[in-house]
């Protein structure tokens, strides 16, 4: 009974995954190798599921696990750097918002409890294959509590910078805009 059941559910994911990939050919949002023949799994012998969607694009493969709530395999990520200012004290929640330009040269790290809570955020700039602390901003008229670096925000080539304050003016909120030279 449980190899019957185990048989149906590859076919059943077989049938989902032969659809998807026919689906997204027809309406052109897969490569063109997907519509390469599928290998003898796909058409319901037991292997298993990951050797089933072996065969599928890697994007097909998220939007498959996505579909059917299952967690999607790791990617293979390595750490490159890791980014802290140059002004670390205890408590400053460095990091607690982040942005990257489009290019990955430039991130910008919120630190909003920097200062007794008026806050900073940092830009980060990578050149040669390294990461340095190339700006610490602050709001021009900062008060206690205002949270400046709370959320951050960078432009695609890094060069505009949105930090926000939601506890400014008595808890209004402000976001202030910088502009700079992108290396």
């Amino acid at each position: 009974m449980a190899l019957r059941i185990r048989r149906l559910l590859v076919r059943y994911r077989a049938a989902w995954v032969a659809f998807v990939v026919v689906l997204g050919v027809t309406v052109g949002t897969a490569p063109a190798a997907s519509a390469a023949p599928l290998p003898r799994g796909l058409a319901g012998s037991p292997r298993p599921a990951a050797a089933t969607l072996a065969a599928v694009p890697a994007s097909l493969q998220a939007a498959i696990h996505r579909s059917l709530g299952t967690p999607a395999p790791a990617a293979s990520y390595s750490q490159q750097a890791e980014l802290t200012p140059s002004h670390e004290t205890a408590h400053d929640v460095f990091g607690y918002s982040v942005a990257l330009s489009a290019l990955g040269t430039t991130a910008l790290v919120g630190a909003y409890q920097r200062n007794a809570n008026t806050g900073a955020a940092y830009v980060f700039t990578l050149q040669r294959g390294s990461w340095s602390e190339t700006a610490e901003l602050t709001a021009s008229h900062r008060a206690p509590i205002d949270q400046f670096g709370w959320s951050v925000a960078l432009s695609a080539f890094g060069s505009t910078a949105l930090i926000g304050a939601p506890r400014r003016n008595a808890g209004a909120g402000a976001a202030y805009v910088f502009t700079g030279r992108s290396t």
